[in-house]
């Protein structure tokens, strides 16, 4: 996912294509005003038709291929933010009670599930993290009693209390 922009080529090539639609489209314009009679004229007004339909298709085309790159893009920054976001809480995480740890991976919604030794694999661990939620709040960085008062929060809301609403998920 961390490549070059991956619509690039096909925003290039639909340009391409526009663009000799267009000169298409007006060579066939100036031959059209040329020609007096409309009989002879008719196919030149279908085929400028035709161009026309042709080109607000690669027109849609362009605009979803352009709606991915948009995605493409806030997915990167998305990504960068995770990055910072973990770093920042790896820090922390030598610094945290076995509690708090568990109340960590409440708020990720974490879960875990062990099997026996002859199982294979032996454990999965899954992960929610929402990425609208806070990753890019400058102040998480810094602040403790920010992070404290989120883990203040979980707790309340019973996350890592025994036989609370998550008992067994962790």
């Amino acid at each position: 996912m961390r490549d070059v922009d991956p619509t690039g080529l096909n925003i290039a090539a639909l340009d391409k294509r526009v663009a000799e639609v267009e000169r298409q489209r007006t060579n066939l314009l100036r031959r059209i005003t040329t020609i007096d009679d409309d009989e002879m004229a008719a196919p030149f007004l279908v085929e400028i038709q035709a161009l026309g339909a042709q080109h607000k298709q690669l027109q849609r085309d362009r605009d979803e291929v352009n709606a991915e790159r948009i995605g493409w893009q806030l997915a990167q920054e998305r990504l960068d933010d995770l990055q910072w976001w973990c770093r920042v809480q790896s820090e922390r995480l030598a610094k945290l009670t076995y509690e708090q740890k568990r109340l960590a991976l409440c708020a990720l919604h974490g879960q875990a599930t062990v099997w026996s030794k002859d199982h294979d694999p032996r454990f999965t661990i899954a992960m929610q993290i929402d990425l609208d939620n806070g990753l890019n709040d400058p102040h998480l960085a810094d602040d403790d009693d920010l992070f404290e008062a989120h883990v203040g929060a979980s707790i309340r809301r019973g996350c890592a209390r025994r036989g609370g609403r998550h008992a067994g998920r962790l």
